[in-house]
């Protein structure tokens, strides 16, 4: 067979397999032939301070520094962070954090870190390629704004199948200075946009098909007394048995009346 007729037969191919892969209600990484290190990372719609240098911008692999606070503001539950419980430290310039995750398959993995500290608007973005498992994080930045690691916000995601649906799945991130050890154990951190009366927690492990296999959490209350707006809130997570996808939804009464809803998924690599 000639190789002008080869490359269209072997798209058909792997077009099939997709399809029944999918009638059996496999959960597929989705597959990305672009190599995302080389597109710039730099979210366009952050506003950036005038020559500041320690604002936001292109750094080597990540875009990262201050960016101007968006006056609209949210009134929602921001994931700001999901990673296995950090020992404290501080930053110092010369050095670099290892970020380390257990890969979800194959799929490209997209990081983000955040400011906690009240009135910081500070960002880091970065894109890893397919198989990447590590990041070396060079910390002059989080050095110069005085930063601990426990103001610092982590969060890596890829987009992943779950059921007929593609959906970004959280991939928990383990943070440390040189060896980072693992421990299957998560912390998730959420920032509310205003203040919050109670907050309420639904977990669940997914099934092949989509929906949930076993509830293990339904709506229970954090019972924490006081949810100020724009101040983290750090919620650890019961220990958790089998490798899956893990459905997580945060419910919450507003102070002022009404209510909002934040549901993510996540990956767990198992023991």
């Amino acid at each position: 067979m000639s190789a002008q007729f080869a490359a269209p037969l072997t798209r058909a191919v792997r077009l099939a397999l997709a399809s029944l892969a999918l009638a059996a209600g496999l959960a597929l990484p989705i597959s990305n032939a672009q190599d995302t290190s080389a597109l710039d990372p730099c979210d366009p719609k952050l506003a950036r301070p005038a020559k500041d240098p320690l604002g936001y911008e292109r750094r080597g692999e990540r875009c990262e520094g201050l960016y101007l606070q968006d006056v609209a503001g949210s009134a929602g539950l921001l994931i700001a962070s999901l990673t296995e419980p950090v020992n404290p430290f501080d930053f110092s310039p010369g050095q670099r954090v290892r970020v380390e995750w257990s890969a979800a398959g194959t799929p490209p993995l997209r990081l983000r870190a955040v400011a906690l500290r009240s009135r910081l608007y500070y960002r880091m973005d970065a894109q890893r390629p397919a198989g990447a498992t590590m990041f070396e994080w060079p910390t002059d930045i989080l050095a110069s704004l005085k930063m601990r690691v426990q103001e610092l916000g982590l969060v890596g995601w890829i987009e992943q199948r779950v059921g007929e649906r593609t959906e970004e799945v959280y991939v928990p991130l383990r943070v440390g200075k040189g060896q980072v050890t693992r421990t299957g154990r998560y912390v998730v951190v959420i920032v509310p946009g205003t203040e919050l009366s109670e907050l309420y927690l639904t977990l669940a492990e997914m099934g092949r098909d989509g929906r949930d296999a076993s509830v293990l959490k339904q709506d229970e209350a954090l019972r924490y007394g006081f949810y100020p707006a724009e101040r983290s809130i750090r919620i650890p997570l019961p220990p958790l048995d089998r490798a899956a996808v893990y459905r997580l939804q945060l419910g919450a009464t507003l102070s002022r009346g009404g209510s909002a809803t934040k549901t993510v998924h996540f990956y767990h690599a198992g023991k």
